[in-house]
């Protein structure tokens, strides 16, 4: 994640399906020292603009 310029404090969402990628995302963020925000991929686009408005 420090390649991607992810470290202690950040905050990451992504929204992927149930998955050995969504686990792996989700350990390899909070390893990091991120906080992570798992987004349902299910919701709409005004859903998820929501989400990540209200999470600021």
């Amino acid at each position: 994640m420090h390649s991607f310029g992810i470290g202690r404090g950040d905050r990451v969402a992504f929204v992927l399906p149930n998955g050995v990628e969504h686990i792996v995302s989700f350990l390899a963020v909070t390893a990091a020292g991120a906080t992570v925000a798992p987004l349902n991929p299910a919701f709409t686009k005004e859903e998820l603009r929501f989400c990540l408005e209200d999470a600021n």
